[in-house]
C-alpha cells in the first residue's frame, strides 16, 4: 500500500470516525442556553427564568462527566490519527485504533443525550415542538457541511 493511498484512507476513516459525533437527540442543536446558539434558542422557545436555571443546573450536573468523556474521544483520535500518519501502521492496527474511538463517541453522544432529554423535559409540549422545528431545520441547514461546521478556525 502507498504511503498516499495509507493517509487517504486515514483521513476517509478518520471523518467516518466523527460523524456520529452529529447525531443528536436534536439534530442540529445544542442544548438551550448553550452557546451562542443556544442562548438564541432560549429566546426563541421564550423559556421562563426558572426553565433557564433549571436547564442550567442540568448543564452543570453533567459538565464534568460530558468533558471527561469529550477528552477520551480527543485522546482516542490522537492515537488513531498519529498510527494513521505512520507508514508502518497496518490496516488490522489503524481498525483496533479506530474502535476505542467509535466507542467513545457513542458513549460521549450517550451522555449528551441523557442531558438534552432531561432539560427537554423541563419544557412544555409547544416549546419541544418549537424546539423540534428548530432543531430539524439547523441540521438541514448544517448537513452540507461535515463533521467541520463553521470551518477549522471554529472548532472548540
Amino acid at each position: 500500500m502507498s504511503l498516499r493511498s495509507m493517509i487517504l484512507g486515514c483521513a476517509t476513516l478518520g471523518l467516518l470516525a466523527t460523524a456520529p459525533l452529529a447525531a443528536q437527540p436534536f439534530p442540529g442543536c445544542g442544548a438551550p442556553g448553550e452557546g451562542r446558539m443556544g442562548r438564541q434558542m432560549a429566546v426563541t422557545l421564550k423559556l421562563t427564568d426558572e426553565q433557564r436555571s433549571k436547564i442550567e443546573a442540568i448543564r452543570a450536573k453533567h459538565a464534568v462527566e460530558l468533558n471527561t468523556k469529550r477528552q477520551a474521544v480527543k485522546d482516542a483520535q490522537k492515537a488513531f490519527h498519529q498510527a494513521c500518519l505512520n507508514p508502518a501502521s497496518t490496516p488490522a492496527q489503524l481498525k483496533q485504533l479506530h474502535q476505542p474511538v467509535a466507542e467513545r463517541q457513542l458513549d460521549l453522544m450517550l451522555a449528551q443525550r441523557a442531558m438534552r432529554l432531561e432539560q427537554r423535559a423541563i419544557m412544555t409540549p409547544e416549546q419541544q415542538a418549537e424546539a423540534d422545528k428548530l432543531c430539524q431545520d439547523m441540521g438541514q441547514i448544517g448537513a452540507g457541511m461535515g463533521s467541520h461546521r463553521g470551518g477549522r478556525g471554529m472548532r472548540r
